[in-house]
């Protein structure tokens, strides 16, 4: 899809590709019907994290860590 926008001295073609904007990931934004999990299951989560993180020692396990991190 192009749209043209018209001046007084200049014409210019602007295109504009809507394929291109990603879709906001619902699993890691917070929203209403999403399932909250209980304390517990909040500080086991909290808890297998710091222990990944300490055991990380590879680029792969660091990223797959922050992976993790941001999923929660």
């Amino acid at each position: 899809m192009s749209i043209s926008i018209s001046g007084s001295i200049k014409m210019q073609a602007i295109s504009v590709n809507f394929n291109a904007i990603n879709t906001p990931n619902w699993e890691l934004i917070p929203h209403k019907d999403m399932k909250t999990p209980s304390e517990d299951e909040l500080i086991k989560q909290i808890k297998e994290l710091a222990i990944n993180r300490s055991e990380a020692v590879t680029e792969k396990k660091f990223a797959y860590v922050n992976h993790q991190e941001e999923k929660s």
